[in-house]
């Protein structure tokens, strides 16, 4: 691995709450990358099942882990964003205790940011999971999750912000959010961090506004695995069809 790779630091950005039966693999697969973070950030919402304890074992084995308390549960956004303010690395991942970085995430993604210093995030295809950790059949996706299937990508490119606007117009769901980006720090500084106004869109928004603003490296692998969970943060904040517009208007 090159010089510039290993004196690459990554933050990694973990909300959780009650999720203590993903937090074990969550972690593990961060910190067995080939490049793994210099440090994970786990900010725990009040949590009423045994997260903490399970954190502060992990801390135990893996010494780059920091845990921040919140007295009550103030959501998901406003426990990122403490996390963001206690980041010290020069790339920011956001993820969640219920998704998995597979294999190679973060070597392939900051070789890509390393090797096109203009662009602003590295956003990778992800591969769809249900709550077990099963492969949810492509057959059974929504359209907006299976983008790799309408952008004929096939080798890690950059791109501009006016070729990302041409590439939306094509196909509106190009650049899904979700677990994927993996951000320069202050670009996520520059878009205001996470916007609790937009609900779960607000990672919509964020990686919209890195790829319109700075440009973007696409990287067509499933290099992160997103679990479909109903009652999740994303469900459960748009349940209401009036809820999900007016969020979606306010981005």
């Amino acid at each position: 691995m090159s010089q510039t790779m290993n004196n690459s630091r990554i933050s990694v950005s973990l909300p959780n709450y009650n999720h203590s039966r993903y937090l074990r693999g969550a972690v593990e697969a961060l910190m067995t990358q080939s490049l793994p973070p210099h440090e994970i950030i786990i900010v725990d919402g009040a949590s009423t099942d045994d997260s903490v304890r399970i954190t502060e074992e992990l801390i135990r084995v893996y010494p780059q882990i920091k845990l921040l308390r919140n007295e009550i549960n103030q959501g998901c956004c406003c426990s990122t964003n403490r996390a963001i303010a206690a980041a010290t690395g020069d790339f920011l991942f956001n993820t969640a205790a219920d998704d998995l970085v597979l294999p190679k995430y973060f070597e392939k993604a900051v070789a890509s940011l390393n090797r096109y210093p203009k662009a602003g995030v590295c956003v990778t295809q992800i591969k769809y999971i249900y709550h077990d950790g099963r492969t949810i059949p492509q057959e059974k996706l929504f359209h907006r999750f299976s983008p790799h299937k309408h952008v004929k990508i096939r080798t890690p490119c950059f791109l501009e912000p006016d070729a990302v606007i041409t590439r939306l117009r094509r196909q509106p769901w190009f650049l899904n959010g979700g677990p994927s980006p993996l951000y320069r720090r202050e670009v996520i500084w520059d878009a205001g961090g996470w916007h609790d106004e937009l609900g779960p869109y607000t990672d919509w928004f964020n990686v919209h506004f890195a790829a319109l603003k700075y440009g973007m490296v696409y990287v067509p692998e499933p290099l992160v695995a997103f679990r479909v969970n109903l009652g999740g943060f994303g469900e459960t904040a748009t349940r209401n069809p009036f809820t999900a517009i007016e969020m979606l208007g306010k981005c």
